[in-house]
């Protein structure tokens, strides 16, 4: 709009000052009629008629220079008129209510005043209103119209109304301001006719006097000469400044001036001119200060203007426009261009938003990313407004917003707002608000989830809360909330909620008043923390510790804290007291109390044992004495594990304290248990083996026989007259055989003889009843009794005491035995072996015997129960103790069709027990 005004006013001063200057060539009257009083004293008929033609250009001049005056008193009335629409757009972008009801009063006064300064010039002559008829009525239409306009706009001002606003100053004020600029234009049209009428006449009087002066031209050649060659020096140098000037004004140099000599025509109309160029020179100063505003304004706010003319595509963009979209102030932009910077995601939806709102000439309002030659991305928001020019064609006229900022702020507080929804529900946390004048309630989704609370209740109020309070602790509540109100206090509560489903929760609550300037109590804020898991945590910690201390009373194993080293106590048990003999109503006794009730000769190796520990920061486990109050002496097992600060210093040690007196006593007689068990476990094989010395006997003496035989078998081949060396060889081999076996009999039967402890060794079961079997062969000879072996290859070994495992099997073998030496028919021996569950073996040893006794087969296992004549009762017991010390079971259970079958497992891995 002002960029239009200033080209308006430019054309103006260019075709105002042309046709002044033209007509100013004329307009020295008075001086010519000076110099030409001298020439034509002798030709008074001519001179009357050059006079009175001269007088008549006078008059025309002055009309000439009224008609100008006409028109500089439109001009202003419509530089009044711009600069109140532009101040009142100023006071809407401000949006600023006060000043612009401040200003519209003299706003009005000064465009009224400058309407009836116009009506009064243009109702006057020389200027003749039936040239163009609709200049005063215009007048008049503006002049009644701009105070209704001015009242209805502060009236939506005040309403805070702006948009409004903008569309009055756009849709009624705007067209008051293009009436004034075809005013001026009207009355420029019909000054420009005056003028050239005028000039008309003045060329009229000049024909006339060039007809006259050669009548004269003898007399007046000297002095017109010399008079001429004065005046037109005096007429052509003022108007080669005023030429210079307009030329000037032409570029735009407003700061020209035009010197000024006299009193005359020109000199007053260079001073016209001098004027009009200081007050262009303003109005471009004003122009370019609100340009400048606007810019600054834009750049700051981040908003750039456009027009768009989508007929022929002509674009216009402000400098923050260019900056937003980061194109080059000298390119030309188009619609390509805007699309070329669109985020490929949104050039569809901007590629149609231009297409309709070009074809439906309707605003548009959209946003959409640019995706910057950086890589960078921009978010705008454009708004776009549809007009049409005189002609009809559509244009745009709108405003581009870079939203980055405010899109980047929206989405942190989105993501601050998730987080703390998040954190609210990782916590069991919910937030609250109270408002007190309305007793309205606000929650956060937690508080929903941590009351249960359904689609369709109304957890708007207080009340519905209040019920929902455990009926034990509803009325202590909901005082203390009250009480808080009327104190205007914080408060902080515990207490428990009932669920829809009967289940309760309990909560802690904390409140607090949130007051205006003036003290009153406006609302109040809190959190509600869902503590069950907590308080049944709690609970559950109570009970474990006093599980704990049952235990460690049923145990006699007491937990303890310490410096390192010999440092202080920091925590004992109760049962820490008990076990080293201390009272716990006492108080926690000194380090160097404690130590003096350890029993003096465990004292320092306790002490070393401790700093050596400290020293090297490792736990440490050991034994010692501790002496009791009474004088009972507890032997105390002590356990200690160091705890270290996160830098690797090694803090304090923690760890455990055993009174393992009783156990120590039981290991004992325990021992001793198990020697007295080996001792008849021997006893149990002599009184075997003696049972078995004709057998063994007979066993002997069979490899021994044997041996003899073939060691005169191998005197004979060497004897002979040509010895048989391969005999003899093979003869020999047999001898060294039968002696080896019975070397192994001998062996085997002098291990059964020893005494000793258990030793443990992987032992293969297989040999072990092959050895029986060998063992036993002579008995089982002399009964008639024949052995069948059902053997499992690839057996693993067990871990176990090979001697006590072959008094097993041998005691297992002669049961058997001797339960088939008196039955007629078959009598069998089967001894099989095979891989049974959980990685054991299993071996059997059945007989056709007599059998297990009736009624009595549960009791064949308890020590002194046989049914022998001469037995002890004690080897099927010992036999158990040995395969259940093995980490095995012995069984028995009737043979089919008759007999007994004994069933023993053995682990394939077995490790000592203490």
């Amino acid at each position: 709009m002002g960029l239009h005004t200033a080209t308006g006013l430019d054309r103006w001063v260019k075709s105002a000052g042309t046709k002044t200057l033209r007509a100013g060539g004329l307009d020295i009257g008075p001086r010519l009629i000076l110099g030409f009083v001298f020439i034509i004293l002798s030709m008074l008929a001519a001179d009357v008629v050059i006079l009175w033609q001269f007088h008549t250009i006078r008059i025309q001049a002055g009309r000439l220079n009224d008609v100008d005056q006409k028109l500089v008193a439109v001009l202003r009335m419509h530089t009044r008129m711009l600069a109140f629409h532009d101040r009142l757009d100023e006071l809407a972008d401000a949006e600023d209510v006060d000043r612009l009801l401040k200003d519209a009063g003299s706003l009005r006064t000064a465009v009224l005043e400058g309407i009836l300064r116009a009506t009064s010039a243009l109702s006057l002559p020389p200027f003749d209103p039936r040239r163009d008829p609709t200049i005063l009525p215009t007048l008049r239409v503006i002049q009644s119209a701009l105070p209704s306009e001015l009242e209805a706009i502060t009236t939506l001002a005040a309403s805070g109304d702006w948009r409004a606003v903008h569309l009055r100053l756009a849709n009624q004020v705007r067209p008051l301001e293009s009436l004034t600029s075809e005013l001026v234009e009207k009355v420029d049209r019909v000054v420009g006719e005056e003028q050239a009428q005028t000039a008309l006449n003045i060329q009229r009087v000049q024909r006339l006097v060039f007809v006259v002066v050669p009548l004269t031209a003898v007399f007046t050649l000297l002095t017109a000469a010399i008079l001429g060659l004065a005046i037109t020096r005096s007429i052509t140098q003022p108007l080669e400044r005023l030429v210079e000037g307009s030329k000037a004004l032409a570029r735009g140099e407003f700061q020209h001036q035009v010197s000024i000599a006299g009193k005359d025509e020109l000199a007053h109309l260079g001073q016209v001119f001098n004027d009009t160029a200081r007050r262009l020179r303003d109005l471009y100063a004003t122009l370019q200060s609100s340009e400048a505003y606007l810019a600054e304004a834009q750049r700051l706010s981040h908003t750039g203007s456009f027009g768009w003319r989508p007929a022929i595509g002509e674009i216009t963009w402000s400098d923050e426009t260019f900056r937003i979209f980061q194109y080059d102030r000298t390119i030309t932009p188009t619609v390509e261009l805007v699309v070329q910077r669109v985020h490929p995601e949104d050039a569809a939806l901007v590629k149609q938003t231009i297409e309709h709102a070009s074809q439906d000439g309707k605003d548009f309002e959209h946003e959409y990313r640019l995706l910057m030659p950086d890589g960078a991305v921009k978010h705008v928001h454009v708004v776009g407004h549809a007009e049409r020019n005189e002609s009809g064609e559509l244009e745009f006229v709108g405003a581009v917003m870079d939203t980055t900022e405010s899109k980047r702020a929206e989405k942190k507080l989105l993501r601050s707002e998730e987080s703390l929804l998040e954190a609210q529900k990782l916590s069991h946390t919910g937030s609250w608000r109270v408002d007190v004048a309305s007793g309205v309630v606000t929650v956060s989704p937690e508080i929903y989830r941590i009351h249960d609370i359904k689609p369709d209740d109304d957890p708007s109020n207080t009340q519905f809360f209040f019920t929902k309070f455990h009926p034990e602790d509803r009325k202590r509540v909901v005082d203390l909330f009250e009480g808080a109100q009327i104190e205007k206090t914080e408060f902080e509560v515990d207490y428990r909620i009932v669920l829809p489903d009967g289940s309760s929760k309990h909560l802690h609550t904390i409140g607090r008043p949130i007051l205006n300037q003036s003290g009153d109590l406006v609302e109040f804020v809190g959190t509600a923390i869902d503590v069950t898991a907590a308080k049944q945590a709690e609970e559950a910690l109570r009970r474990s510790e006093s599980y704990l201390a049952e235990a460690q009373r049923l145990s006699h194993t007491g937990s303890w804290a310490g410096a390192p080293g010999s440092g202080e106590i920091r925590y004992w048990s109760e049962e820490c007291y008990r076990v080293l003999g201390f009272d716990q109503h006492g108080g926690q006794p000194r380090f160097e109390t404690f130590f003096q009730r350890i029993h003096p000769d465990d004292q320092a190796r306790t002490t070393e044992r401790l700093e050596s520990a400290a020293r090297d920061k490792m736990g440490f486990e050991f034994d010692y004495r501790i002496v009791h109050a009474g004088g009972d002496i507890r032997d105390i097992h002590t356990v200690g594990h160091p705890v270290f600060s996160p830098s690797g210093d090694l803090v304090e040690y923690v760890g455990t304290v055993i009174d393992v007196t009783d156990r120590k006593r039981a290991k004992e007689e325990r021992e001793r248990l198990l020697q007295t068990q080996a001792d008849l476990a021997r006893v149990n094989r002599v009184t075997t083996m003696g049972e078995l010395t004709a057998s063994l006997a007979h066993e002997v003496n069979q490899p021994i026989a044997a041996a003899v035989t073939s060691a005169n078998s191998c005197i004979r081949w060497l004897a002979a007259d040509v010895p048989n060396l391969d005999k003899a060889r093979a003869a020999a081999a047999r001898i060294v055989k039968d002696g080896t076996r019975a070397a192994e009999i001998i062996s085997r039967i002098r291990l059964l003889f020893q005494k000793g402890s258990q030793q443990l060794e992987l032992v293969d079961a297989n040999e072990v009843i092959e050895e029986m079997i060998v063992l036993l062969r002579g008995e089982v000879t002399r009964y008639s009794i024949s052995i069948r072996t059902e053997l499992a290859a690839d057996l693993p070994p067990v871990m176990g005491d090979r001697v006590q495992l072959q008094q097993v099997m041998m005691n297992l073998t002669i049961n058997g035995i001797d339960a088939m030496k008196a039955v007629d028919g078959t009598r069998e021996l089967t001894i099989k072996s095979q891989r049974a569950e959980k990685s054991q073996l299993l071996v059997s040893v059945s007989d056709t015997g007599v059998g297990l006794p009736p009624g009595q087969a549960d009791q064949i296992f308890n020590a002194f129960f046989t049914t022998k004549a001469h037995g002890t009762g004690m080897g099927l017991r010992i036999c158990r103790s040995i395969v259940e010390s093995h980490g095995g079971r012995l069984w028995a259970a009737e043979n089919s069709p008759r007999g007994a079958s004994f069933y023993l497992t053995l682990p394939a891995k077995f490790e000592a027990r203490a």
